[in-house]
């Protein structure tokens, strides 16, 4: 049981917890850690679409002109996450298959050399806060309210309530392990 559990903590082990995958992607799908993306045109240049009434019709860009991708909408968009796209649902990932111009939590695919390291610690984090307590809540009595500067963050802070199992409930899942563990070295 120890080795397996050892084996969990693994970088590459984690990455293959699908849920805790779908748990990562919703979380920077809605609350993406720059909420928004800037870019500045260094020479003119025409976009094959984006112009038109359909956004079907080339677009003139001229050297200057600065781009701002708000991701907090683009990840909010119903046509591609569907009609509860403010709510928090890991399982949308079964269904949907964003483009890589839908779903940007890191900037673009790539952009970032910290990604890999990003998501493996969130993760690991995740893993051990799964590991110490039996339930994590909110505790905040106000609705989110974003500071968005170069990244984003609540203004009221982050109020969250960690609980444990009962020292009963402690007891009974270390005499199950047991018992689990014998009746398997007895097989």
């Amino acid at each position: 049981m120890r080795n397996a559990y050892m084996l969990l903590q693994s970088a590459d082990s984690l990455r293959t917890l699908k849920y805790m995958d779908k748990v990562l992607k919703e979380s920077l799908r809605l609350y993406p850690i720059f909420p928004t993306i800037e870019r500045t045109a260094l020479k003119n240049t025409t976009l094959p679409k984006g112009g038109g009434l359909e956004g079907e019709k080339p677009i003139f860009i001229s050297k200057g002109t600065v781009a701002v991708i708000h991701l907090y909408a683009l990840h909010r968009n119903r046509s591609v996450f569907d009609d509860d796209a403010d709510d928090f649902n890991p399982d949308r990932w079964d269904g949907i298959h964003p483009r890589e111009c839908e779903y940007i939590p890191f900037g673009r695919a790539g952009a970032c050399g910290g990604q890999p390291k990003a998501l493996a610690d969130a993760a690991y984090t995740l893993f051990q806060f799964a590991q110490a307590f039996e339930n994590v809540k909110s505790c905040d009595d106000k609705p989110w309210t974003g500071r968005v500067k170069h990244t984003a963050r609540n203004v009221n802070g982050c109020k969250v309530g960690l609980f444990g199992p009962t020292e009963g409930e402690k007891r009974k899942k270390r005499i199950e392990a047991y018992a689990m563990e014998s009746s398997h070295r007895l097989a």
